[in-house]
């Protein structure tokens, strides 16, 4: 009876605690998703910041004259950067599921608990569906707003020294 990610398939009388343990794990995931996209978040500040001193200190602490392209091109990876972290930690639409002012209504609050429960499990399933995306949007801005830093760092470096 496997089933992908997303695909509703109807029960007529689940078993209590099969449905209880997939309530449950449910939740921890939709709550580990919030972890990730918290942790995506602080590395992207981490890289705009690393980006940003990098840009900053680099003309107070060399004389960059000799090599004012490589300056100029590791300027151009810093504002990539900088781009790339604002675009990956720019609020987007994060899903959280129950909505307290939907689920407070004598409509839901008269259900049987195990019919709660699985109505919440296929709303929790499109949370979760949901942030997948945005986690792995988010991700990819991080990844190429690594390697923009990294590049802008080189360059700074390649100035220096030549």
């Amino acid at each position: 009876m496997s089933t992908s990610v997303g695909e509703k398939q109807e029960l007529k009388e689940p078993n209590p605690q099969t449905l209880e343990l997939a309530f449950d794990e449910s939740k921890d995931l939709t709550a580990k998703q919030d972890a990730w996209i918290e942790a995506i978040d602080q590395k992207l500040v981490a890289v705009f910041t690393l980006a940003s001193a990098a840009a900053g200190l680099v003309p107070a602490l060399a004389d960059t004259s000799n090599a004012i392209w490589l300056w100029g091109a590791g300027v151009a990876a810093w504002f990539v950067a900088a781009v790339l972290s604002l675009l990956g930690f720019w609020p987007r639409k994060m899903f959280v599921s129950p909505n307290p002012a939907a689920i407070y209504v004598p409509s839901w609050l008269a259900i049987p608990v195990q019919e709660y429960r699985m109505k919440r499990l296929g709303s929790l399933g499109s949370v979760y569906l949901g942030n997948k995306a945005l986690i792995s949007r988010k991700a990819e801005m991080l990844r190429y707003a690594m390697a923009s830093s990294a590049v802008e760092i080189g360059l700074f470096a390649l100035a220096i020294f030549v």
